[in-house]
């Protein structure tokens, strides 16, 4: 792990510590929750204290939180846990940057990530969800690498670990894979472009087969990684799905977000983004700009159920280091320059200075 990486982490890690037990009342009402999770894990009656309310995975904290209550008891435990948790998608995004960008960029979006308001609104609130996003954009990362395997183990993590972000991953991560597959189809001929028409030439045979090598694995080992997610923790889930007892309230299932909310200052930054990523990296950004899109139209829509609107809301925390990582991928682009796209490199080479990013690695022969 870098060494700049690591500081940025300390540092991160001490102005949460500091927030979590300086400012008397910094932590928000899910923490009750995390500590039910806690006690019904470890067999403990918690039917009595608050009815029986909803199931939760096991890892949603559960057994996560269980060494810090064990070392540090409940009150301090808890915000102990929340400060070390909440890091989890700096270090995500940071690994799914290093795809894009070299290590001093991929500082820069962590670092944003980091400092991120809606990150620190989810310390707040509960950090499960910053854990479970962490996993997801870790899914991301093993796609755009082309370590499909990965998806066995990170797709039950994120269906044990928070509901919220399980319905999120049954979005993105499609609309992720497609892009990726579209790209790699893309640049596997160097007289194709994506945005070539689809007719039944030799290149098109060609592009079939890549998408078919490539989408192959990703089905098979994603299918299997759902299994087990379904084996796992279905009963929970069952008992959480839209106009549920526990989760519907009356009024209308879908509903556009006011004028005056916030998220349409996100849609503006999502759109700005796409538009750098369109303009200097091209076919390249497919999966970023495919995944902006998504989930800016599924973010600003609201519900009356509590299984629906979850997703919907905290698909505006997801987007903030997406977002951050497509602004800074495109202007250290533009920053490289023509004579950069002109020059050969390695394909998926790995050195001590981590993975190239995808242009490096897979640049098209038509630049040269």
């Amino acid at each position: 792990m870098p060494t700049r990486l690591i500081i940025l982490l300390v540092v991160a890690l001490a102005l949460r510590f500091y927030v979590v037990f300086a400012v008397d009342g910094y932590l928000g009402v899910d923490g009750g929750a995390y500590l039910l999770s806690h006690n019904d894990v470890l067999g403990r009656e918690t039917s009595g204290i608050t009815g029986p309310g909803l199931p939760r995975p096991m890892l949603a904290p559960g057994w996560l939180l269980v060494p810090f209550v064990s070392a540090w008891g409940m009150d301090t435990g808890l915000k102990a846990f929340a400060a070390v948790s909440s890091l989890v998608p700096i270090l995500a995004v940071y690994t799914l940057a290093r795809g894009y960008v070299p290590e001093r960029s991929a500082l820069i979006i962590a670092t944003l990530t980091a400092a991120d308001i809606w990150q620190a609104e989810m310390l707040v609130t509960g950090t499960m969800p910053l854990v479970a996003s962490g996993l997801l954009m870790w899914a991301l990362a093993a796609v755009d690498r082309h370590r499909y395997y990965w998806l066995v183990v990170i797709i039950p993590l994120i269906a044990l670990t928070n509901q919220t972000t399980a319905g999120i991953t049954l979005f993105v991560l499609p609309v992720w894979v497609i892009g990726h597959v579209l790209r790699t189809a893309s640049y596997s001929d160097r007289r194709m472009r994506i945005t070539e028409p689809f007719l039944f030439t030799d290149v098109t045979i060609r592009r079939i087969n890549t998408i078919a090598l490539n989408l192959t694995p990703i089905i098979v080992y994603g299918t299997l990684g759902a299994i087990i997610a379904a084996a796992l923790s279905w009963s929970v889930y069952a008992a959480q799905v839209p106009g549920g007892e526990y989760v519907s309230f009356d009024g209308p299932l879908f509903y556009l977000s006011t004028w005056r909310d916030p998220v349409w200052i996100q849609i503006g930054m999502a759109l700005a983004a796409v538009y750098v990523l369109r303009r200097y990296l091209g076919g390249t950004s497919l999966p970023l700009v495919m995944v902006l899109a998504a989930t800016s139209f599924v973010m600003v829509w609201l519900s009356y159920d509590e299984a629906v609107i979850n997703v919907m809301y905290r698909s505006r925390y997801f987007i903030m280091p997406i977002i951050y990582l497509s602004i800074v991928a495109a202007l250290w682009e533009r920053k490289r320059g023509p004579a950069w796209e002109r020059s050969n490199g390695p394909r998926h080479s790995r050195s001590s200075r981590g993975f190239t990013s995808y242009r490096e690695s897979h640049r098209p022969a038509y630049h040269s």
